[in-house]
């Protein structure tokens, strides 16, 4: 079992899959939005045609508390560290690969200017069929830990809430008081960690096959790094998948 995205280079990834396979020892790769009952329900709602075909997607991941420079050093950048997790979110939930990604992206945070990296993306993404995606990124959110997903299709749409740390709201003459969101990624997605750990379990024990395989793993990865490159050039980024 690793985390994503197993390496920090499509050569570090290709080299981690072949070991796995000449050991003939299976490889998870946690991805653990996959694992989400409230993402899952989605990715299955929409499998299923039940907002017709998808036109317009949205993520939105905004991270609390914010990440400390010491992290920020070794995380190999946002790309890599966060935005792969709604790459891969948009790629599972749409059942297809991106054409092309353009990203505009800025560093807020002197520490984080001074280490190379940014505090803020969009990345566009745009689908062979006409649909269209975009994620939105922060390295901060003030009110909790914030995770959206949206899919609007010609049928209707899906969504995925932020669930708030209790269910209580204070009503006055002045409007309602509700609760903040759940504080971090460890409350937020409890439920997904446990569910990726008894698929890993499942994985060993009993032979079952990895939910997420090699190509998973190969084409967030060039995915995330288009996107960076378009950032970087300012121009969207055709992916070639062959590479």
């Amino acid at each position: 079992m690793a985390e994503k995205p197993v390496g920090s280079s499509l050569q570090e990834i290709d080299a981690v899959f072949a070991a796995s396979a000449e050991k003939g020892v299976p490889l998870f790769v946690a991805f653990n939005r996959r694992f989400d009952p409230s993402w899952r329900h989605a990715h299955q709602q929409v499998a299923a045609g039940k907002i017709g075909t998808p036109l317009i997607m949205l993520t939105t991941a905004r991270d609390n508390p914010p990440p400390t420079a010491e992290y920020l050093k070794s995380s190999q950048g946002y790309y890599l560290d966060a935005a792969i997790h709604d790459i891969d979110v948009i790629r599972w939930v749409l059942g297809m690969e991106p054409e092309s990604v353009f990203a505009y992206a800025h560093a807020h945070s002197k520490v984080v200017a001074d280490i190379g990296d940014v505090d803020v993306v969009i990345i566009s993404y745009k689908f062979k069929n006409g649909c269209v995606a975009t994620t939105n990124l922060s390295r901060i959110s003030p009110y909790g830990y914030d995770q959206r997903i949206e899919v609007f299709g010609d049928k209707g749409m899906v969504q995925v809430h932020n669930p708030a740390t209790t269910t209580c709201q204070t009503w006055d003459s002045t409007g309602c008081l509700a609760q903040t969101n759940k504080p971090s990624f460890p409350e937020r997605f409890q439920e997904a960690y446990v569910a990726e750990l008894e698929h890993f379990y499942d994985i060993v024990v009993s032979g079952a096959t990895p939910l997420l395989t090699h190509a998973d793993s190969r084409n967030t990865y060039l995915i995330a790094e288009a996107a960076r490159q378009s950032q970087i050039t300012g121009k969207p980024v055709t992916i070639d998948y062959s590479a």
